[in-house]
């Protein structure tokens, strides 16, 4: 079913990517934010102990070795797939906005780590606050979310089903956006349709075969990303910090 979605999407153009993109993008934030406050507002009595375990916990010795392996291990791979920071994907995206400033755009860009963060702390609240993280494992992942989401009553776990589709259908489109732009760069458009049916046999792949092997492969490829367009990055940080100066005095001075 997910792969039609997705198919129905890239059988049109350009346009029709963006547009659904330009509709479920905000509706993800807002959706989630609603659930995780009315998380919040039914064990609104237990948020007092829970901010007060998050601070005390966070300076022990537990949480300085555990919690630094912890985020070696999981954070940074979770958090490469929530904002995509250095990862080169999401300039493709912006590089399609129309703006006669770069920089602009780029500013525009470093707020969606913030936006990432802040969906991140909702989760870590709404998990300390229900107290769905007990006994649960790290690799659990979205089962201790369902937990805290039962808190409010089990028909509400449904919410966070909705959730995990918006998330995903609009994280599927969007990267089929990213590689058709290098397919095209690649190997021209006049086989990008070939492309699309590569996209959807995959999509259709990942939800067959087991879960692991989909998301180790995943963290390869995103590595593989990230490790390129990080020294790209240093090579051209004089004309980046060019681009920055010349902007500020046009602008900001």
């Amino acid at each position: 079913g997910i792969t039609a979605l997705v198919g129905l999407v890239l059988l049109g153009s350009i346009k029709r990517v963006a547009k659904v993109a330009q509709f479920i993008s905000p509706l993800k934030g807002i959706l989630y934010l609603i659930c995780a406050l009315i998380i919040l507002g039914v064990n609104v009595a237990a948020l007092p102990n829970a901010l007060a375990l998050i601070f005390t916990e966070a300076f022990t010795g537990q949480a300085a070795i555990g919690g630094f392996i912890g985020m070696v291990g999981i954070a940074l791979q979770r958090a490469s797939f929530a904002n995509e920071a250095g990862l080169g994907s999401a300039p493709i995206a912006h590089a399609a906005a129309k703006t006669e400033e770069p920089v602009r755009e780029g500013a525009i860009a470093l707020l969606e780590p913030f936006f990432a963060a802040m969906i991140g702390l909702l989760t870590g609240l709404i998990v300390t606050v229900t107290g769905a993280y007990i006994g649960a494992d790290a690799s659990q992942g979205v089962l201790i979310a369902a937990k805290a989401y039962a808190s409010v009553g089990e028909w509400f776990v449904a919410m966070l089903v909705v959730n995990v589709l918006v998330f995903a259908y609009s994280t599927m489109i969007g990267w089929s956006y990213y590689g058709e732009i290098a397919w095209s760069y690649l190997f021209g458009t006049r086989f990008v349709r070939l492309y699309q049916a590569l996209f959807c046999c995959t999509i259709f792949a990942g939800g067959v075969v087991k879960f692991g092997v989909v998301m180790d492969l995943a963290d390869m490829f995103t590595l593989g990303m990230a490790l390129p367009n990080i020294l790209a990055l240093y090579l051209l940080r004089k004309k980046i910090r060019g681009a920055m100066d010349a902007y500020i005095v046009k602008y900001l001075k």
